[in-house]
């Protein structure tokens, strides 16, 4: 029979055990008062701030948050969750940090969670770090295949409405507007039918390689649906935009003078519009393109028009443009 003397206090089996528990968790997870001085420090918070239980408990949370491996952005994005925790409100945040020692950037997410007492009273709080670099890089993977053509290999209609309101805000700053190409592979149909759909993807990736190559750093091209392609520029010169779309033009008609590449003639047709400062009105800047795409394809093809926001609006065909001039 053991005698209740001898029993620890269940209190103290309590904290002990608790310890246990969070030493084996991978999670760096401290407690910290309202004075912000660290009372609890698990092995993975340490192992983090690379130091020991003896050189973290006691001291102010300032002394041991350093900008050795945290921007200072990070360090301050801390002290404010630090902040509202005092305050009684929960929050999180992810961030990047990098390493001191292998200088590997990971990513971790934040948890801080207010300790309050019964009274209602703010106590201190409880901070957890968690390393998501994993999570973020199969993240990064879906949003690469979500905004990607997998044929083609360029971006798709996705990934342009998601940057739209990014292109918008960085050319209101440099004083820009925005141009679009809306381009169309002519008589496509008939190469499908005659030379069957592998004829006609490697005509796609053909043509959107050509389109890449005749555009600017800055520029985005999109594979918009089937034979379409819609390219985003950010020169607001409109003469500008014409070379641009002549330079797409000429490119992808050269493409059949390159052996084995092609085994006839391709051409595009293209409509070129100016956006205008809205983001929220890109799909009638689209519709304007898409207008002046119809009216090059009327024109005979192999031809780029213009909408009528442009200075004397109309066609701009290979006979009659001088990409020299």
């Amino acid at each position: 029979m053991i005698n209740d003397d001898d029993c620890p206090d269940p209190g103290s089996i309590g904290a002990a055990l608790l310890g246990v528990v969070t030493d084996a968790l991978p999670t760096a997870i401290a407690y910290v008062d309202r004075n912000r001085v660290y009372r609890y420090a698990n092995n993975s918070y340490l192992k983090a701030v690379r130091q020991s239980a003896s050189d973290v408990i006691g001291q102010t949370i300032d002394s041991i948050v350093q900008n050795e491996w945290l921007s200072d952005d990070v360090i301050e994005m801390i002290h404010n969750r630090v902040a509202r925790a005092l305050n009684g409100m929960a929050s999180e945040f992810s961030f990047k940090a990098t390493l001191p020692d292998t200088k590997e950037e990971i990513w971790l997410l934040a948890t801080y969670t207010p300790d309050i007492d019964p009274a209602g009273r703010v106590r201190g709080y409880v901070s957890l770090f968690r390393d998501i670099t994993e999570e973020k890089a199969i993240e990064s993977q879906l949003q690469e295949r979500a905004t990607t053509d997998p044929l083609t290999g360029l971006r798709n209609r996705r990934f342009l409405e998601d940057i739209a309101d990014q292109k918008f805000a960085e050319a209101e700053r440099g004083g820009k507007t925005l141009g679009l190409l809306m381009i169309d592979v002519d008589l496509f149909k008939s190469f499908n039918d005659q030379h069957g759909h592998a004829t006609g993807d490697e005509i796609l990736c053909q043509i959107a390689k050509a389109i890449s190559d005749s555009l600017r750093l800055g520029d985005i091209v999109t594979r918009w649906g089937g034979e379409e392609f819609l390219a985003l520029l950010n020169s607001s010169e409109q003469g500008q935009i014409i070379l641009a779309a002549e330079r797409i033009r000429q490119s992808v008609e050269n493409l059949h003078l390159q052996p084995g590449t092609l085994p006839y003639p391709v051409t595009v047709s293209i409509g070129a519009a100016l956006c205008g400062n809205d983001p929220a009105r890109l799909d009638q800047d689209i519709e304007a393109a898409d207008k002046a795409l119809y009216a090059a394809k009327m024109n005979g093809r192999n031809c780029i028009e213009t909408s009528p926001r442009f200075s004397g609006g109309g066609a701009a065909d290979k006979r009659k443009f001088d990409p020299e001039s």
